[in-house]
């Protein structure tokens, strides 16, 4: 298969998670409790691909100075944007006290922060030839779909079924434009850039779940999340083991 036919393809898998999240809370309501395990399993297969996906391609281009000031990149930028944006931040942004106070621009600034980065890095990873671009895939997809359905059921209330998906839409439409991006650039970007921004992908990701990703599904899912994402760090690293 042509590999800019894969990263579009991946490059949409991954991209509309959310979206498909979204038809799901929908046609097919699922209890908080499962929707937590679900967004464990997805976080723990995050960290996995961010370990052994992003990091490790990172340093391969760059080394250790520039993955390392990456990665604290990343989280800052994170961090500092949540702080200026959003009062309280939850998965792709959409989760806060008052929702009604947000306005759509800073729900979608949230989003594309959290989510660009990784669908960069599965560009990234196609045109490199490795594994790297289908494990952040499987990963971010495994965390998307939770995340759209938690997503959906804070917004629609508010914006409607109508608006929720277009948005969806949108932002899937953004992710798949920006994997094929990263693919056709990759080439482009010297080594220690490249790996600065896989890092700063990295560290974005990894902020993104201690702040928003875990904390919300151990509130949904309870204790016993913490067996449920070491399952999903598992199934990432024993993937990405297989394809090495």
């Amino acid at each position: 298969m042509d590999t800019l036919l894969q990263a579009l393809i991946l490059g949409g898998v991954s991209g509309f998670s959310n979206f498909i999240g979204g038809l799901f809370s929908f046609l097919l309501p699922i209890s908080k409790r499962r929707l937590g395990l679900i967004m464990a399993f997805g976080a723990g297969a995050l960290i996995a691909s961010m370990s052994f996906g992003l990091m490790e391609e990172g340093f391969r281009q760059g080394g250790l100075d520039a993955t390392a000031l990456g990665m604290l990149a990343g989280a800052g930028t994170y961090y500092l944007f949540h702080r200026l944006f959003l009062h309280h931040a939850g998965p792709k942004g959409l989760h806060f006290r008052n929702p009604s106070a947000q306005s759509g621009l800073n729900i979608l600034l949230a989003s594309i922060l959290d989510g660009l980065p990784e669908q960069f890095a599965i560009g990234v990873g196609l045109a490199a030839g490795t594994n790297l671009g289908f494990l952040v895939m499987l990963s971010a997809f495994l965390a998307g779909v939770p995340e759209g359905i938690s997503g959906t059921e804070t917004l629609a209330p508010f914006w409607g079924r109508g608006k929720v998906s277009l948005y969806w839409v949108g932002l899937g439409v953004l992710c798949t434009l920006v994997t094929v991006a990263g693919f056709l650039v990759a080439e482009l970007i010297p080594g220690d850039f490249l790996g600065f921004l896989l890092a700063f992908a990295g560290g974005s990701v990894l902020a993104m779940l201690a702040d928003t990703m875990l904390p919300e599904a151990f509130r949904q899912g309870g204790s016993i999340i913490s067996v449920v994402t070491v399952a999903g760090f598992m199934l990432s690293f024993v993937f990405s083991r297989l394809q090495m």
